[in-house]
């Protein structure tokens, strides 16, 4: 398999871990990637967003996704991690649920496969 490309295209919020909304990072392989904001991204209970954010996995047979609610006063809060294979691409469309303590979100993804 050659290299490969995750798009991820939304995160839906089923359940926050705080009461009225958590403030989403998304990180990849422990850096930052998501959201521009410094302090997370808003996310009540029902709201989606769009994330529209592609990455490469490099040769990696796989890549761990992972939430965290930002904290200002405080180490930020893990709300859960999901690995998503290489092997999916071109498999279209998936959906897969990321749950933490307190916490459930799903997050929609695609995997394509780079051809040289």
């Amino acid at each position: 398999m050659g290299d490969a490309i995750l798009g991820i295209d939304s995160l839906l919020c089923v359940r926050a871990e705080e009461a009225g909304s958590d403030d989403v990072r998304i990180r990849r392989g422990g850096l930052h990637v998501w959201s521009s904001a410094g302090d997370g991204f808003p996310m009540p209970n029902g709201a989606p967003v769009v994330i529209a954010k592609d990455f490469f996995f490099g040769g990696a047979a796989d890549t761990v996704i992972s939430l965290w609610d930002a904290d200002e006063l405080s180490a930020d809060d893990p709300l859960g991690s999901v690995t998503i294979s290489a092997s999916e691409a071109g498999t279209g469309s998936h959906t897969k649920d990321i749950i933490g303590p307190g916490s459930h979100y799903k997050i929609n993804y695609r995997v394509g496969a780079i051809q040289f």
